[in-house]
């Protein structure tokens, strides 16, 4: 099922109502938008950087690569995860770049694919986990329930700021293998 961006505004939009009516319903409601604008806020300026970052990687200017970087990871990290926003924005652009092919691709055109696995040799570990991550995403093939991934899984542990760094490194490098090989496959 596929719901219109108009048939989710108003049902968000009337869920926000039935919230405003309750006691503090209003305040929960004000409390929530502006929390929710505050994270788009650090996620966009994460990404921002990051992008930035990536662009001066390409150039080879690696003074401005770490300029990006160091801003970037000392924005907060995610209060969902822990994770710093840096390391979140670089996942997603790495995601962004496996699943925008796909989705550009013509039907039967398995060359971003393609790409996406040649690519895979030249990763680390943390690139390699998340362009596989992508494909499956982009395959329709599902992902396990968040249920499923928690059970018996311990909680991971704690990411230091210097290990999360090298994490942004190896997938800012993995995105320009990646737009090499996409390149390289005619995308």
């Amino acid at each position: 099922m596929t719901w219109a961006d108009d048939d989710v505004t108003s049902l968000y939009t009337e869920a926000m109502a039935q919230l405003s009516d309750r006691g503090v319903g209003d305040l929960q409601v004000q409390s929530s938008m502006l929390r929710l604008s505050d994270l788009t806020a650090l996620a966009q300026g994460a990404r921002n950087l990051v992008t930035k970052a990536a662009q001066s990687l390409g150039d080879g200017d690696v003074e401005r690569v770490e300029r990006y970087l160091d801003r970037a990871m000392r924005l907060p990290r995610s209060e969902r995860n822990g994770l710093p926003s840096a390391l979140l924005a670089a996942r997603g652009l790495v995601d962004a770049a496996v699943t925008g092919a796909a989705r550009e691709a013509a039907p039967g055109d398995r060359r971003w694919r393609d790409a996406a696995e040649a690519a895979l040799p030249r990763c680390g570990i943390e690139a390699r986990a998340r362009i596989e991550r992508a494909v499956r995403i982009a395959t329709d093939r599902p992902l396990p329930s968040d249920d499923e991934q928690s059970r018996g899984a311990p909680l991971p542990a704690p990411i230091e700021d210097a290990a999360a760094l090298l994490l942004v490194h190896q997938l800012l490098a993995a995105l320009l293998v990646l737009e090499d090989e996409l390149a390289t496959h005619g995308l």
